[in-house]
């Protein structure tokens, strides 16, 4: 997963949190043991641990700071 985005307009009502949550649960549906996905930034990284995902590297890639997550679903 890379990123997910939100209108502007429809921002701070939880929209990306049900999203992100969604993906997982369908993942552990489909019975797949770890997702992986690649953000930039401090709000998206406390939005994903907010969520239970780990980080797990932080290269940096053309001088910006990244992060790679993962989740197992449950």
């Amino acid at each position: 997963m890379c990123d997910v985005l939100v209108a502007p307009q429809l921002r701070r009502r939880k929209i990306a949190s049900i999203l992100v949550a969604r993906i997982v649960d369908e993942a552990r549906a489909l019975g797949v043991a770890e997702l992986y996905l690649f953000t930039t930034g401090k709000m998206r990284e406390e939005l994903y641990t907010g969520l239970g995902w780990t980080v797990m590297d932080r290269p940096v890639y053309r001088e910006i700071e990244r992060l790679l997550m993962s989740i197992r679903p449950r």
